[in-house]
């Protein structure tokens, strides 16, 4: 199931026209991706944003610019997540988007008629229900850190894997472990 929807990925290399750079600071981590006119991803960045998500920001931007090729440009910019208004405002982006609107959407394009999204941010994670193309409900855990990206990345860093490795492993496994909905530290 977890393998039914893709995301197409594309290359910078030749890449020519508009594309579109979003950027998700996110309290712990700083997330970019540049798609391309046929909303292929073409480049991306996952990073801790060592506790500066505006100089993280910068460094990602300077080094998107120095791979475009000729003839390639960011046509639209974007930032979400904690750091939003920070980034929007530090970068001159066009548009900034409030976290959960950006991850339905981001959703609904990959998976459309989705009627869930799970956020697991740094230090909450959240449950959206959507009914007929509507967020109507947000459920937040900030009970404990247990569950939350922080969290995960840790317990993966102490399994030797990256964060990437241990959630295929999450998702590949015949025996998932319940967390539960409060702590389990």
């Amino acid at each position: 199931r977890h393998h039914r929807e893709h995301i197409h990925i594309g290359t910078l290399e030749g890449a020519k026209g508009p594309h579109f750079l979003g950027i998700d600071a996110g309290s712990t981590t700083i997330k970019a991706t540049l798609v391309n006119d046929d909303r292929e991803i073409v480049w991306s960045s996952y990073a801790t944003n060592e506790g500066s998500p505006l100089t993280a920001a910068i460094n990602i931007v300077k080094k998107i610019q120095s791979e475009l090729p000729e003839g390639a440009w960011i046509a639209r910019s974007c930032a979400t997540g904690y750091g939003e208004g920070l980034i929007t405002t530090g970068l001159h982006l066009d548009e900034g988007v409030v976290e959960t609107m950006a991850h339905y959407r981001g959703a609904e394009m990959v998976s459309p008629g989705v009627t869930a999204v799970i956020d697991i941010g740094g230090q909450d994670m959240k449950y959206l229900a959507i009914t007929d193309g509507v967020i109507d409900s947000i459920a937040v855990n900030e009970a404990c850190s247990s569950g939350c990206g922080s969290f995960l990345q840790t317990f993966a860093q102490s399994m030797g894997l990256t964060i990437q490795e241990f959630t295929q492993a999450a998702l590949n496994s015949d025996h998932p472990v319940d967390l539960g909905s409060r702590c389990t530290v």
